[in-house]
């Protein structure tokens, strides 16, 4: 069915050829539409003035939302709504720029559900519920001054609220007020409001909140992916309201500053809490106090971490003096067992001048200040290599 600008009401049949002029009129003539025989009023370019009360199982369906605006009233009092039946109806590819109400409950629709695709709408559509099965379903569609919910199961997909306007949702006797949003997001404030009757549970996954969110009351849920969660001074949390992440920090990125400090560099905030939650009582940096060898050495450096019971240094320590000792030392200490305990072998690999020296073994000595640790490498063969070296774990 067609309705067109060039329309008549009087003389015109529906056809593409010889289409209405108003919506309410091409509606009227709609009369045996059901869950099995939906219709489709297609709208030309043009503003459509008139206020319309959406039939059950129709669509009406514009050129686009620049080309077509329905500029009246928008409800569903219609009593088609009312008997039993899977009841959709909805708009697309429009703009509507008159008030919205769907309300269910006015009718009494116990199965009524509302569909609306690429639409701009420019005051805040009311929905309200009348059983837990009424939905309403907004794809691609830009809001212009927010949304009220009483009740509804609510789908957005890809869904962009602008102009600062409010999204409401309220709790209600009938049925419990869902809400699943999918990628878009809002500039204005978000507040869910329990007060009594059944529960608010929402899911945002990718839904953007670049105001202020507010949720209050006992019976009130709001689960999220971290990128739909404004900054935290924004959110308000009272009377017993959850604010739940669904993804904890596993999707958020993150670069270390230092990557040498870590054993194993993560990628993102979860992998670095749960290595730093592997950690007894760090991570350690070396702080080197004192050094002393048989050839001074003249430049230490290193770098020391802990993963687990499992620690592992690596250290270049520069000599200058006799020939034996002239030159770059790198070992590797990766150590198990009792760590740190004073007089205790720790057996480990030395790398020494590119050598394996699997019989070494790294000796830990009391330290005369609390939370220091002196380790020495003992080497048969290597009376000359007696430096000590000690440094606090911090």
């Amino acid at each position: 069915m067609y309705v067109n600008i060039g329309g008549s009401d009087s003389t015109g049949d529906g056809s593409i050829g010889n289409p209405y002029l108003t919506i309410p009129f091409a509606l009227s003539t709609i009369i045996d539409a059901s869950p099995t025989k939906r219709y489709a009023i297609i709208v030309g370019s043009g503003t459509f003035a008139s206020n319309i009360s959406l039939k059950a199982n129709v669509e009406v369906r514009g050129a686009n939302p620049i080309a077509t605006t329905i500029s009246g009233n928008v409800d569903i009092n219609d009593a088609s709504w009312t008997p039993a039946g899977n009841h959709r109806s909805g708009f697309q590819d429009c703009a509507l720029l008159g008030s919205i109400s769907f309300d269910f409950n006015a009718t009494s629709s116990n199965e009524g559900k509302i569909n609306l695709y690429n639409v701009r709408i420019g005051t805040a559509p009311t929905c309200t519920s009348f059983s837990p099965i009424n939905q309403v379903t907004f794809q691609d569609c830009l809001f212009f001054n927010g949304m009220v919910q009483n009740g509804i199961n609510m789908s957005l997909y890809s869904c962009e609220f602008v102009n600062g306007g409010t999204y409401q949702i309220n709790s209600v006797s009938q049925s419990l007020s869902l809400c699943t949003a999918y990628g878009g997001g809002i500039n204005g404030p978000v507040i869910f409001t329990y007060t009594a009757g059944q529960a608010i549970n929402a899911v945002f996954l990718g839904f953007a909140l670049g105001s202020t969110l507010a949720l209050s009351g006992a019976l009130n849920i709001l689960s999220a992916t971290s990128d739909s969660i404004p900054i935290r001074s924004a959110v308000s949390i009272s009377g017993g309201a959850v604010l739940s992440l669904i993804n904890d920090a596993a999707g958020v990125a993150y670069t270390p500053a230092t990557p040498a400090n870590w054993s194993v560099v993560p990628n993102n905030v979860q992998n670095a809490l749960d290595e730093v939650a592997s950690w007894n009582s760090g991570p350690w940096t070396p702080t080197f106090t004192s050094l002393t060898a048989v050839s001074s050495p003249t430049n230490v450096a290193g770098w020391y971490s802990r993963d687990s019971n499992v620690v592992t240094a690596s250290f270049t320590v520069t000599f200058t003096g006799s020939a034996a000792s002239t030159g770059s030392y790198s070992f590797d200490l990766p150590v198990t067992g009792t760590e740190f305990a004073a007089g205790t072998d720790l057996i480990g690999t030395v790398n020494f001048d590119n050598n394996d020296f699997s019989n070494a073994k790294i000796k830990a000595v009391p330290a005369s200040i609390a939370g220091q640790v002196s380790f020495y490498p003992v080497i048969a063969g290597d009376a000359d290599f007696s430096a000590f070296f000690q440094y606090s774990l911090v």
